[in-house]
């Protein structure tokens, strides 16, 4: 049977023993269902998609001053441009290497290398990607990102992940290094950092943890399915009733949740062999 908007609506209004709406608006429901899909979704990663993205070799324009100044870059450059290399039409690096980019100041740019005078047209490799420039179904947004398979000819390749730390101490000590994508990691709440910055466009895979639509109709179906709804009126009831500043009643909704959510971890995971043929 499908869950609809309505099915939830039901549960919790049983739950609640308000059957008549007396107590909570079907507007006020609607609003905790929908936090509590958005927390089970967080808690069990049970609302995936995997998306394909182009890791990016982005081609811009602007204007050289004959030095190491290039203004009026378009597209907009922003604060992830720090470190990376750029290549293009009248620019000198250093060392026999592409300019790094110093510093970012609205559409301005500062390099290590010379820009000639007058109009300029340069290759940036980008090495952040925010969450929401990661196409997803309509309604959805990312809450983290499993993993990152990427493409390179004919081989499929899972990326190394690394917190923050290590990716920064191993991936970004050189700025000017680019190579195939070997490592990503997660910076602050909604970017991901890809290293070694491309040397050329990449077809990459990301598994992602959605933030489902909401639901607003009563007639709108779930799209999440059994067992992970088992978890959601539990968790909007708790938060129905502290706003009713019922504090124990809430606490025993919550720990219903909990269970409810440890239930359907196992009932995902239940008589899966890795390999049936290992040892023979």
């Amino acid at each position: 049977m499908a869950i609809t908007l309505q099915t939830y609506i039901t549960q919790c209004q049983r739950l609640l023993h308000d059957a008549s709406s007396n107590f909570w608006s079907v507007g006020e429901l609607t609003d905790y269902i929908n936090e509590a899909r958005s927390r089970v979704a967080a808690d069990t990663g049970c609302s995936r998609s995997l998306q394909s993205i182009v890791l990016n070799v982005q081609t811009c324009t602007g204007v050289g001053d004959g030095s190491g100044t290039i203004t009026g870059i378009t597209p907009s450059p922003n604060q992830t441009w720090i470190g990376s290399s750029i290549a293009g039409s009248g620019l000198t690096g250093i060392v026999s290497s592409n300019p790094i980019i110093q510093t970012v100041t609205g559409t301005t740019i500062t390099i290590s290398g010379t820009a000639t005078a007058g109009a300029v047209t340069f290759t940036y490799y980008q090495e952040a990607y925010p969450f929401t420039s990661v196409p997803t179904p309509t309604g959805t947004s990312i809450i983290d990102i499993a993993n990152i398979t990427a493409i390179w000819g004919n081989t499929r390749y899972t990326l190394q992940y690394k917190d923050w730390s290590m990716y920064n101490a191993q991936m970004r000590s050189y700025v000017a290094f680019q190579q195939r994508p070997v490592m990503y990691s997660i910076f602050g709440q909604n970017t991901v950092f890809i290293g070694p910055i491309v040397d050329q466009p990449y077809v990459t895979e990301w598994d992602c943890v959605l933030n489902p639509a909401p639901l607003a109709n009563l007639t709108d179906v779930e799209n999440i399915t059994y067992p992970y709804t088992d978890p959601v009126p539990y968790y909007a009831c708790h938060l129905a009733k502290i706003k009713d500043s019922s504090w124990d009643e809430a606490k025993v909704f919550q720990e219903e949740y909990f269970n409810k959510i440890k239930h359907a971890i196992a009932a995902s995971a239940m008589r899966r062999i890795p390999n049936i043929y290992a040892g023979m």
